[in-house]
């Protein structure tokens, strides 16, 4: 049959593909549902983003899940979820009491169509360097972020900053909804750049929008980040598609000083999608 003229989804999620969108849109071009040169996707695109946070509140709530049945539709008879699960499990938080240390970074893209020819999986290894404004202007990791005192933070360049703590990372997205340029293959001119996007990156966010947490992957244990140190995540979604039919995150830290010596790290999280996963 005919293929579709447009694809509308709200399958976005607080990491951006955590809602499996790219299985379920990619799905409809592999069946010929959709036309990958003539059907319009919205969204077109999207990129998730990661940032360390600080945040005793959020890593004690997430602990506490431990104590909470692991299967809800068991009820009481359900065991509890356990410390290494519920501190191996993203959670989608409206971040109190919590400090974005670093400005955030982008980790990964999908695009419908897919232009990508290494499958679904993907994988990241962020730095963040030596900051000594501690991420001043972004906040709490929800909402804009305050350039005026990210601008004010940053005068004193000869400021030297104490140890942090890092408690996890929150992760946010920016998407690309629809680019006239793409699929009128006219160059937009006059005003505007023929991009309608939404964002929930404080750096960029799109004001208004309440539809979005972000999601926060947390450490088992906090991590002392020394001064001078610079922080590097590695995150990883893998997915096994034959047996299991799941999509998960794994992810860890290291702590390198200025001199490039690794003076902590962190287990990987999540190995195999033991804690948490999405089925497919």
């Amino acid at each position: 049959g005919r293929a579709v003229d447009i694809v509308v989804s709200e399958l976005l999620g607080s990491f951006g593909d955590n809602e499996l969108s790219p299985e379920c849109l990619d799905a409809l071009y592999e069946n010929k549902v959709a036309n990958p040169t003539s059907t319009i996707c919205i969204p077109t695109r999207y990129t998730s983003f990661l940032a360390p946070v600080s945040s005793l509140r959020l890593h004690s709530e997430s602990r506490s899940q431990a104590y909470f049945p692991a299967f809800s539709n068991d009820g009481l008879d359900s065991a509890p979820l356990g410390t290494l699960r519920a501190l191996e499990t993203p959670y989608v938080v409206r971040s109190h009491s919590a400090s974005q240390t670093h400005t955030e970074l982008p980790v990964w893209e999908f695009s419908h169509p897919s232009v990508s020819e290494t499958g679904k999986e993907r994988v990241a290894h962020v730095v963040f360097p030596r900051n000594v404004t501690h991420g001043c202007g972004s906040g709490n990791g929800y909402g804009s972020a305050d350039q005026a005192v990210a601008s004010m933070a940053g005068v004193d360049t000869q400021a030297v900053s104490g140890p942090i703590t890092i408690h996890g990372f929150l992760g946010t997205f920016s998407a690309v909804l629809y680019e006239r340029s793409k699929h009128s293959g006219v160059p937009t001119t006059g005003g505007g750049d023929g991009i309608v996007g939404i964002s929930t990156c404080p750096s960029t966010f799109s004001v208004g929008m309440f539809s979005w947490f972000p999601l926060y992957f947390p450490l088992r244990e906090p991590m002392v980040v020394p001064s001078d140190s610079s922080i590097v995540c590695s995150i990883w979604r893998k997915c096994d598609t034959i047996e299991r039919r799941v999509v998960w995150y794994e992810w860890c830290v290291q702590i390198v000083s200025k001199e490039g010596e690794t003076v902590g790290v962190s287990a990987i999280h999540n190995p195999n999608g033991r804690s948490y996963h999405m089925k497919l």
